[in-house]
């Protein structure tokens, strides 16, 4: 199912319209027409897209794999480091915890920063989810 492309940060009317046109209108779809490098390089020629921001919406639509990340935790998580499901999956939950405290200490991106809980939450739905991006 996935979530619609334009909850992703960075993806432009413009870009939306050539998603459209290739059949690609979900978080899942973009997923599975960008796994691997070459996937991208053709779908970024066909959409009309650099492949730079290609795989950056590419990063945004693994991690909206996760119940419970929305624009804004996807965003400070993004800054974090762990933007993929493999880059979260790898992350100590205090660590990680302190990190977006700190992110939305400095950026005032949430009035509800998420709780120890939540951070191992993602982190624990990062561990059992397979990784689908190839670099």
């Amino acid at each position: 199912m996935g979530v619609p492309l334009n909850e992703l940060k960075g993806a432009t009317g413009e870009v939306l319209v050539g998603f459209k046109k290739q059949g690609v209108n979900t978080s899942d779809r973009l997923l599975g027409r960008s796994s691997t490098p070459q996937d991208r390089d053709a779908l970024a020629t066909a959409v009309g897209v650099d492949s730079t921001l290609l795989l950056s919406l590419v990063k945004r639509a693994d991690i909206a794999r996760l119940k419970g990340i929305g624009r804004v935790y996807s965003d400070m998580l993004e800054e974090s480091g762990a933007a993929t499901i493999s880059e979260l999956a790898q992350c100590s939950p205090t660590t990680l915890h302190a990190t977006l405290r700190r992110i939305n200490a400095k950026r005032r991106l949430t009035n509800r920063p998420p709780s120890l809980d939540q951070v191992t939450d993602f982190i624990d739905q990062a561990k059992a989810l397979p990784s689908l991006i190839r670099y």
